[in-house]
């Protein structure tokens, strides 16, 4: 369980690693498309300042032909001159619309192209966000087991402490009885045809093999709490280190 939750959290860090490059590069693009949407603007200004400086000149020739219409003493060759002049102006008056209705519709096109991608960076923002705050809450659990681990440990080493004790005063009870049983055995001859004392000597006997069982019982107990208390440590561990990782 523990390698699994493991592998997760270094999947979904490296996840979370690939989609924030995925949007860096997305809004890369968003920043080139404004600058070629304000520069298709520049240009439009540009061309519409063109084109009123070509209508204000037109006005102005048309002015004049009028004057020269007005005025007899003007030859056909000077009017048919100016009505040429007239006549290649609105032609590049006409050439200077078309190109700026081209620019416009490059820019309208460009417009819509730039806020179908904010749209769709905004919906892929708000799914790697959601993403985030799930890996957020794995790793805050994560954190809480580890803690929970931590004080498990704790109670085990008590516990752990509190055997080695009660096992060091068993064992101390043993010997006490080992040595009693002793002196009992070295009396025996003497004492086999007391009742009392043979009595005595069988029920210590019986203290000493007690006492050896349960010595025998609760170091068996404090080897499995200490194997125990190794893999939990070993488990903390680890996970100190994933979530450590995760913190970077």
């Amino acid at each position: 369980m523990l390698n699994k939750k493991t592998k997760q959290i270094q999947d979904m860090a490296e996840e979370k690693g690939t989609q924030a490059g995925e949007i860096h590069d997305l809004k890369d693009m968003l920043d080139v498309k404004e600058r070629k949407v304000n520069i298709l603007q520049k240009k439009i200004e540009n061309l519409q300042e063109q084109l009123r400086d070509k209508e204000k000149q037109m006005s102005s020739l048309k002015e004049r032909v009028k004057s020269l219409q007005a005025d007899t003493t003007n030859t056909d060759t000077a009017l048919t001159t100016l009505e040429e002049a007239l006549a290649e102006k609105e032609r590049t008056i006409e050439r200077l619309k078309e190109q700026r209705d081209r620019d416009e519709r490059e820019k309208q096109e460009e417009t819509d192209n730039y806020k179908k991608d904010m749209k769709d960076l905004k919906e892929k923002v708000s799914v790697l966000q959601a993403d985030l705050t799930e890996k957020e809450t794995t790793l805050l659990d994560l954190k809480e087991h580890a803690s929970s681990l931590a004080s498990a440990g704790l109670k085990k080493d008590s516990r752990l402490k509190t055997l080695e004790i009660a096992l060091e005063q068993k064992k101390e009870e043993c010997l006490k009885c080992e040595s009693q049983l002793k002196k009992a055995y070295e009396a025996t001859i003497e004492a086999r045809a007391n009742p009392e004392i043979n009595d005595r000597f069988q029920q210590i006997e019986k203290e000493v093999a007690q006492y050896r069982e349960e010595s025998t019982k609760a170091q068996a107990e404090v080897d499995r709490l200490l194997e125990i208390l190794k893999e939990m440590e070993n488990e903390k561990n680890d996970k100190d280190k994933k979530i450590a990782e995760l913190e970077r």
